[in-house]
C-alpha cells in the first residue's frame, strides 16, 4: 500500500498498490474491503471528485491517470499524461486535474471533459509534491533534485520559485490560514511556509521522513 484517499461523504477510503496494479475500496463503516481494481502499472496517488463520483489515479507505470466511477468501481477513463505521473490534485470546480510527472520534470494540466493535456510546466529534477493555493489560482510543486518549491500562476503560467533544502517532499496547502507544509525527503523535519511570498516562517520537527500529509478541518 502507498497512498490513501478518502470521499469526501468519508463512506470510503481508496489505497494504491504500485507492486500488483490495483487499488483496494475500503467500506469504512464495516471497515472491511469491497472491492480492488486493477489501473494500469504502479498506481501511485489517488484523488476523490468533490461529489464523490469518481476517484482519479495516477499509474506511474505506463503515463495515465484512470478514472474510477464511484460506486461501481469500473474504469471510466484512462487519460494519457507526461512520463511518470505521481502526484494529483483536482481543481475547485472539479474540470482539470493537476499531475507531477517525475520522468519530464514537468506538471500537467489534464481536461476532464476530454482527457486532454492543455497545459505542461516545468518545475526541475524529481518533482513530487503538488498542491494549490486557497483560491485555486497558483499550482505549487516540489523539485527534490534541485532543492526548489516552485509556484505557477495558472492565469498566464508565470512562476516563480525559492531555494528549500534539502530535498523538498510531500506538500499540503493548509487552506483558510495561507499556508503551506513542505515535508524533507533528506531530513526528520516539515517547513512551514506563507502561500503568498513563500516564505519559511516555521518548522516542524518528526521522529521520521514526512510522508503522505492531510489537513483535518476542526
Amino acid at each position: 500500500m502507498h497512498h490513501v484517499a478518502v470521499s469526501p461523504d468519508g463512506k470510503y477510503a481508496v489505497t494504491t498498490h504500485p507492486g500488483t496494479g490495483s487499488i483496494s475500496v475500503i467500506d469504512l463503516k464495516a471497515f472491511e474491503a469491497v472491492a480492488n481494481v486493477n489501473t494500469g502499472p504502479a498506481p501511485n496517488y489517488a484523488v476523490f471528485a468533490q461529489d464523490g463520483k469518481a476517484v482519479y489515479v495516477s499509474n506511474a507505470g505506463d503515463n495515465s491517470i484512470s478514472e474510477i466511477g464511484v460506486p461501481d468501481w469500473t474504469e471510466v477513463q484512462h487519460i494519457k499524461t507526461g512520463a511518470m505521473p505521481e502526484h494529483i490534485v483536482l481543481s475547485s470546480d472539479g474540470l482539470t486535474l493537476y499531475t507531477n510527472n517525475v520522468d519530464d520534470g514537468t506538471a500537467s494540466a489534464i481536461s476532464l471533459i476530454d482527457g486532454s493535456v492543455t497545459q505542461t510546466y516545468p518545475i526541475g529534477g524529481s518533482p513530487h509534491g503538488i498542491d494549490l493555493s486557497d483560491d485555486g489560482q497558483t499550482l505549487f510543486a516540489t523539485s527534490k533534485a534541485d532543492n526548489r518549491l516552485v509556484a505557477i500562476n495558472l492565469s498566464d503560467g508565470s512562476s516563480r520559485s525559492i531555494s528549500l533544502s534539502p530535498a523538498p517532499y510531500h506538500l499540503t496547502a493548509v487552506h483558510d490560514i495561507n499556508t503551506l507544509y513542505v515535508s524533507s525527503r533528506a531530513e526528520n523535519r516539515i517547513w512551514i511556509l506563507d502561500q503568498t511570498t513563500l516564505e519559511v516562517v516555521g518548522e516542524v520537527t518528526l521522529n521520521g521522513i514526512g510522508h503522505q500529509m492531510v489537513v483535518a478541518n476542526r
